[in-house]
């Protein structure tokens, strides 16, 4: 069903990009995110890449009734500035960032929102692979795994001087493994439930939001890059106490 036809132009601070049309295909909401899938129409198909459909993350005031945009703005600057920050890391580490958008929705009274623009990343994000009761079922080859992969995720960020605040379950992806043979054991543990599905030895993980971050100068973080195995040896410890993979811990 077709909810709305709009159209938007790049915002200045982001860089020039010519009218883009989009045809909204579906919304659906997941839980703590609003996620669009989308349809999109470019006249310059080259700056996206031949991309035919992307992620679409909603930044509007309606999130914060308390605040008039103040909030919101800075969640807009945060965000496009992380993405350019690491745009090195785009398709890789990170989805492939294609722009800050504003539009106005005609079946909305003309409401104007604020959207960001992103490559539709294959896989499943954690928490859905793993919810808090299933997680608790993973066995700790996976898990310590998971973890490394995790935290190794958080110190390349870290290296390029954006601390990531919102290191949770939901926003971390597993992209589909490709070498994976159906029926192949990565685990000798009956119950867990990733035994058939990721090789420990073999998976990638995509950071999808940058909602929560803190800048700082790269130099801030020499001293970790010095101790990286000693942090990381830490806050796998972390992890595992305090439960990342159910959603429990409280990432600072």
């Amino acid at each position: 069903t077709i909810l709305d036809v709009w159209s938007g132009k790049r915002e200045l601070f982001v860089g020039r990009l010519d009218w883009i049309y989009y045809v909204i295909e579906e919304l659906s909401r997941h839980r703590m995110h609003k996620k669009t899938v989308v349809t999109t129409k470019f006249l310059d198909h080259s700056v996206f890449s031949g991309a035919q459909t992307c992620s679409l993350q909603w930044l509007t005031r309606m999130l914060f009734p308390s605040s008039e945009g103040v909030i919101s703005v800075s969640l807009r600057v945060n965000r496009v500035k992380a993405y350019e920050k690491l745009k090195h890391l785009q398709g890789t580490l990170l989805a492939q960032f294609y722009g800050l958008f504003t539009a106005t929705l005609p079946a909305q009274h003309n409401r104007t929102v604020h959207v960001i623009l992103l490559e539709e990343v294959p896989g499943t994000d954690l928490r859905l692979l793993l919810p808090p009761k299933v997680a608790e079922k993973v066995c700790s080859r996976h898990r310590e795994a998971i973890f490394d992969r995790v935290i190794n995720l958080y110190l390349d960020l870290c290296d390029c001087g954006i601390n990531q605040h919102d290191m949770h379950p939901r926003n971390v992806i597993l992209r589909p493994q490709e070498h994976v043979v159906p029926g192949t054991r990565f685990c000798n543990t009956d119950n867990c439930p990733l035994t058939l599905q990721v090789d420990c030895d073999d998976f990638h993980l995509v950071m999808i939001d940058f909602e929560c971050v803190e800048f700082e100068e790269e130099d801030f973080f020499a001293e970790m890059r010095a101790y990286r195995q000693r942090d990381l040896d830490e806050l796998k410890v972390q992890c595992r106490e305090e439960g990342w993979l159910e959603g429990e811990m409280q990432w600072d």
